[in-house]
């Protein structure tokens, strides 16, 4: 029985598991769909074995039981945790069928019980039985196996047994990566890995070198690609490879051939090869090398085997290819010559523009900007540089830009420029030109696109996959001259034109080979750019695997393509790699207004470079560290993510926080059509021509289906009615849309002759336009139809087409007694001063420049948002509101000019509100004062003396501003537009500029305070005056209040106007007197000072102001508020019966003095000191003292710790506020 107990306690923690052992999920004989899929499917379980495999498909891993072999294996889709091989773990998940193969996913626990263990051992198997349900997730032996396919793009090859082949994939390892070369018929003793599946092919993945064994023998020569590009001599390696055989080489004869013509072989260089310790015979002559070499050598894995040393001879094809070579007297069998070329012929085309200085903004990385906005500038240039200067240029247009701070990093070497965004002309997509001292300069196309507001509602594109210049590879017949995909990209290039999206997201394979910008003068990075250059809106890139990773193998060295891409897009390093982990890959992100996006760099990198920073494929650690650092920082904004494709499976948008993903890669749609959305998008090349939609509206993005824009012939047509050059005053244009799609923003641009009174627009808006030398362009912008087409017709203006304001307004005839317009119901084209903005929800104002009566009109329009002083000219209709004529419905909008002065306001009386020659006119009331107070929405009525007038907040409201009004409050004068709201005519003033309070306009305000016990506080006495900027130079502020109540103790001016001036405290037992001398610069409402109070006993203070005044104006308004007490003093006695005053000694004195009194209870004392004119010098106690005998010291010091100079001073002796004792102090040095 003891044996029994202790047996169930140490198995009684394994027993609460309650394992289900791996067995037991993956055995099954129940072929279900034809799958067989696991008993358990969708069930949670709590299994545990030994891991024999990490880091598949980002971070996942495989675990075995101990036993291993068939049923024994199984894959664990989860990248949360990070095992090592050999981990004992135990983990708890759901069992999952993923295309019929068994896995454990959404772990709930996980736990490594021990580390370092034994795997078990790999399961002999035959190529043909991978397929088998009994070896999903084993790991796996196959033996004496030849290669039946050689590397595909992605390191993948198959094997045969003498079963059948199977595959090896590079999911974890890849020999390809490794640079292990590899040939057809290539004999391995052995393969290991684990069997899994991916992009829906069984197969195994080896875990490293170690899973490879070659056969006894089976040596491969190898020589790189290489190509020379400098006349010289240069060294070109021989390796020789060999898979976990450590071989001993006593022997062999290297044999090759080569073209002498272009080439000559000089030697050879065994100095850190492998033959370096033996012996080597050179018998070579030209054209053919022979080298025997004997001594003592091992060969494992890759080595270099010797060096030969050659100098150029001619361009060309060096043809360098081996003969029958022998190891240790055996001919061998394995040889893999790459391709030598001797100096590529000149290149006749220029190169394109590569990043030189500015590295941001863009070409690529545009930035998207408002007028106001700050803008920063990234270059490359030495520290001592100075004299920045930056403008931006569209075509024949500059705008200056002014450089407010430039700053240098010296870890990075590099200058970060700061300007702010001026107004400009129009809205463009502009270059960026920078300049320095000593010749710097930099001009970067399509850098900064300046909008003139951030939209809630638009719509942006997503393109990928363009694969310039052509879609073949280098060897494919024709490779040189194929630039067809440059017609694809071009095509869709016009409908983005066209539609006038916001921006352009591309998301990689950008190029079809990144390293073939110099090769061969194909200058497919340049001609590229070219073409992106002729974009008309920002376009946003992340690069591809083709872009950053090269295809096939080239001649260029390893890293080109990288480099390439860091030549033309960003970003430049004074080192490569980077001191900055972030700097290694090229990631950015943007904001437009609530949306963030994020751009990442993706890659499979196919040739290896840098393997110990980029591995395979993306991403690196530092890339997701810093996207998950960009989300978190962009708080609750809606979030895009865009990339070219996660090759590892290792975004989790939920965990991540996106909203929407867009990526490319396998040139084909999807839409998982539901959040967050995770869309690709179809491919522009190979004639698919596709590009998708995506249209946001506030917080939500909806993704269009993708269109292709010729789907069935061209889907989306531009076509000018006649030529389209400024020589015509009438153009017109027909867009024809066949997309099932609308688009509301569309753009089209019309060349016009110059016009003094601008264009009419039919079916379309005139947002701006451009003048050129004698020409001026047009931007229409027109709502295109789905399925449907539009002609719009633009029109030049001649003077008598236009229609003044006045001849709108002005009228005799009463009609129904409101006088209409005598256009009324008329289009017009008329134009003006725009003298108010922002009424009823953008509505504006325009005056004649004369301005006066009959020369006011509001425009009942908020398509557009011109400031006031702009020059606008306009068509739209005469309308009558109640009486009050307006102007609506505008089919064209232009801003001639912008800062002009605005016309004088005309000056009424306040009962000419109602006169009709004043509607919409700027007008000015004087010397008026509030005859109603606000209303609960901030009206409010003055009067002149002539008659009441009413003051509207329809563009501005004076109570929201905070501002407290009071009856019979004066203003020297109210300016604003005559308008008509809600039944009445009223002034509606623009800002606080449009209020001017009279001279003696001061209220002082204080607020009801309520106090429950006897400690000090602090009183603000506010004051409020409705002028800009009013300064106060002295003021008297006399205040009284029950002294019974409240004990007064001083003031307080730290923070408030009164702060930087002088004060004399004249105050007596219930009288405040503070008299200010300085300069007190009042803005609206601020505090004065604050009053300092202690509470003596239940009550109200009773606060009043008598006999203040401001700047020598007596103080006419006030709002006092209640300060009460609740305090109680319970232990309270007649004040003359608690001390018998104060003892001085000695008095006259010279160092310090001595004041003792007594108090026979509690009270509150204050004791000050005063010169003979009153002036507070310093309060010696201020507090409340239990009963008993004190004795205080005075330093002859002021309030700032100053000596005070020889005289005669006196004291202040207050008991609980009432002044029990003064005397005389005389101080001599």
């Amino acid at each position: 029985m003891k044996k029994f107990l202790i047996l169930f306690l140490i198995l009684f923690p394994y027993l609460l598991i309650a394992q289900t052992s791996i067995y037991d999920i993956q055995y099954t004989t129940d072929a279900g769909s034809g799958t067989y899929p696991s008993p358990y499917a969708d069930q949670t379980v709590t299994t545990g074995g030994i891991v024999t495999a990490i880091n598949y498909l980002g971070g996942r891993y495989y675990i075995s039981s101990t036993a291993g072999g068939a049923w024994n294996g199984i894959f664990v889709y989860d990248n949360n945790y990070s095992p090592a091989i050999g981990d004992s773990i135990i983990i708890t998940g759901t069992v999952t069928e993923y295309s019929g193969y068994t896995e454990i996913k959404s772990l709930t626990s996980f736990s490594v019980k021990s580390t370092g263990n034994a795997l078990p051992d790999a399961a002999q198997i035959l190529s043909n039985e991978i397929t088998s349900e009994a070896y999903e997730g084993v790991l796996v032996e196959i033996n004496d196996c030849f290669v039946t396919s050689v590397y595909d793009s992605y390191g993948n090859f198959w094997i045969n047994d003498g079963s059948g082949a199977n595959e090896i994939r590079s999911g974890i390892f890849s020999l390809k990566d490794y640079g292990f070369p590899l040939m057809d018929n290539y004999s391995f003793t052995s393969i290991i890995g684990v069997i899994g599946i991916n992009y829906g092919s069984i197969s195994v993945q080896p875990r490293d070198i170690n899973d490879f064994q070659s056969n006894p023998g089976a040596f491969v020569l190898s020589t790189s690609d290489k190509t020379v590009e400098t006349e010289g001599s240069f060294s070109y390696p021989v390796n020789l490879s060999i898979l976990n055989q450590s071989e001993i080489i006593t022997s062999y004869s290297l044999v090759m051939q080569y073209d002498p013509a272009i080439i000559q072989y000089t030697g050879f260089s065994k100095s850190g090869t492998i033959s370096e310790p033996g012996t080597i015979t050179d018998e070579s002559i030209e054209g053919n090398i022979e080298l025997n070499f004997t001594g003592n050598i091992i060969c494992n894995e890759i080595e270099t085997l010797i060096n030969l040393n050659f100098t150029t001879v001619s361009v060309g094809n060096a043809n360098v290819q081996f003969s029958i070579s022998t190891i240790n007297g055996t001919d061998v069998m394995y040889y893999s010559s790459g391709e030598l070329l001797n100096g590529v012929a000149e290149c006749n085309i220029p190169i394109g523009d590569t990043l030189t200085i500015v590295q941001r903004p863009l070409l690529n990385i545009p930035s998207i900007v408002i007028p106001g906005q700050d803008l920063s500038i990234v270059c490359f240039a030495p520290e001592s540089t100075t004299g920045w200067d930056a403008q931006l240029v569209y075509e024949d247009h500059t705008v200056d830009l002014e450089i407010s701070q430039s700053n240098y990093d010296s870890d990075l070497g590099r200058w970060t420029l700061t300007t702010n965004i001026p107004t400009v002309d129009f809205y463009e997509l502009y270059d960026l030109r920078v300049t320095a001292d000593g010749g710097i300069l930099d001009d970067v196309t399509n850098a900064v696109k300046i909008i003139d507001t951030f939209k809630d509602d638009y719509y942006f594109i997503h393109i990928t996959d363009l694969h310039l210049l052509g879609h073949t590879f280098y060897g494919d017949a024709g490779y040189e001259t194929d630039e067809s995909e440059m017609d694809d990209l071009y095509e869709v290039m016009k409908d983005i034109n066209l539609l006038n999206p916001e921006f352009v997201l591309l998301t990689g394979d950008l190029i079809n080979e990144g390293e073939l910008e110099d090769f061969e003068c194909l200058r497919n990075f340049t001609k590229a750019v070219e073409l992106l250059e002729k974009f008309e809106v920002p376009v946003y890139i992340v690069p591809g695997n083709h872009d950053l990773g090269g295809w096939d193998a080239t001649p260029p060295p390893q890293g080109t393509s990288r480099r390439e891409w860091w030549r033309f897009f960003g970003w430049r390093q004074r080192e490569i790699p980077p001191t900055e982990t972030e700097y290694l890959t090229h990631d950015y992100s943007f904001d437009y207004g609530n949306v963030h996006y994020t751009g990442l760099e993706a890659y499979d990198n196919y040739d290896s470079y840098m393997y110990d920073v980029y591995g395979p494929t993306s991403f690196i650690p530092s890339q997701i560290t810093w996207l998950q650092n960009d989300l978190q920082n962009a708080g609750d904004k809606t979030k895009v993510l865009f990339y070219h494709y996660d090759f590892k499976h290792e975004l989790d948008f939920s965990t991540l926080d996106v909203d929407m993903a867009l990526w490319g890669h396998t040139h084909s749609d999807y839409n998982n059509g539901t959040h967050p959305y995770n869309i690709s998008t179809a491919s522009v090349c190979d004639g698919n021509r596709t590009f998708r939609v995506i249209r946001v509206n506030g917080d939500n993005l909806n993704a269009e289906s993708s269109v292709h824009t010729h789907s069935s012939g061209d889907m989306l047509t531009l076509n000018y009615n006649m030529v389209n050059d400024g020589s015509l005053n009438l153009v017109s244009a027909t867009v024809q849309n066949n997309y099932s799609l609308n688009f509301d923003h569309g753009l089209v641009k019309f060349v016009m002759p110059p016009s003094e009174f601008g264009y009419n627009v039919t079916n379309g808006r005139l947002m701006q336009f451009v003048e050129n030398t004698s020409t001026v362009t047009c931007y229409v912008e027109v709502s295109i139809p789905a399925n449907g087409q539009i002609t719009t017709t633009i029109e030049k203006i001649s003077s008598s087409d236009i229609t003044s304001v006045y001849d709108i307004q002005h009228t005799t005839e009463a009609g129904d007694g409101t006088y209409p317009s005598m256009l009324n119901g008329q289009t017009v084209t008329t134009g003006g001063i725009v003298t108010a903005t922002g009424y009823l929800y953008g509505r504006f104002f325009i005056s004649s420049s004369q301005g006066g009566a009959w020369n006011g009109i509001l425009v009942y329009d908020n398509n557009y948002s011109p400031v006031i002083g702009d020059s606008v000219l306009i068509t739209g209709t005469v309308s009558e509101y109640n009486g009050s004529t307006e102007l609506l419905n505008l089919t064209s909008f232009q801003v001639i000019s912008s800062g002009n002065d605005l016309p004088d306001a005309v000056s009424i009386s306040t009962n000419d509100i109602e006169n009709e020659e004043f509607e919409g006119v700027l007008v000015e009331v004087n010397n008026c004062a509030v005859s109603t107070v606000f209303d609960q929405n901030g009206n409010f009525a003055v009067n002149d003396g002539t008659g009441s007038c009413e003051i509207r907040p329809g563009i501005y409201s004076l109570m929201n501003d905070d501002f407290v009004l009071i009856n019979d409050y004066n203003f020297k004068s109210i300016k604003g537009v005559v308008a008509y709201t809600y039944g009445v005519t009223s002034i509606q003033p623009r800002s606080l500029a449009d209020i001017l309070a009279a001279d003696d306009g001061f209220i002082i305000i204080t607020d009801d305070s309520t106090v429950d016990n006897n400690s000090e506080i602090s009183y603000p006495v506010k004051i409020s005056m409705l002028q800009s900027a009013k300064e106060i130079n002295t003021y008297s502020l006399k205040v009284q209040y029950n002294n019974n109540v409240f004990q007064y103790n001083g003031y307080d001016k730290e923070s408030t106007i009164s702060e930087s001036g002088s004060i004399s405290d004249l105050s007596a037992t219930g009288a405040i007197e503070l008299n200010y001398s300085g300069t007190a610069n009042l803005i609206k409402n601020d505090t004065l000072l604050k009053l300092k109070f202690t509470p003596l006993s239940t009550g109200v203070a009773n606060v009043q102001l008598a006999g203040s005044n401001f700047n020598g104006h007596n103080l006419l308004f006030s709002i006092i508020g209640n300060l009460q007490s609740t305090y109680t003093n319970t232990t309270s006695i007649n004040i003359l019966e608690n001390t018998s005053g104060l003892n001085i000694y000695p008095n006259p004195f010279c160092n310090k003095v001595y004041m003792e009194y007594e108090t026979k209870q509690a009270a509150n004392v204050y004791i000050s000191v005063h010169n003979m004119a009153g002036q507070l010098i310093k309060v010696l106690v201020n507090q409340r003292e239990s009963s008993g005998r004190h004795v205080i010291k005075w330093d002859a010091t002021n309030s700032s710790g100053n000596n005070i100079e020889n005289g005669i001073y006196f004291y202040k002796f207050l008991l609980n506020g009432e002044q029990v004792d003064m005397k005389q102090i005389i101080y001599i040095k």
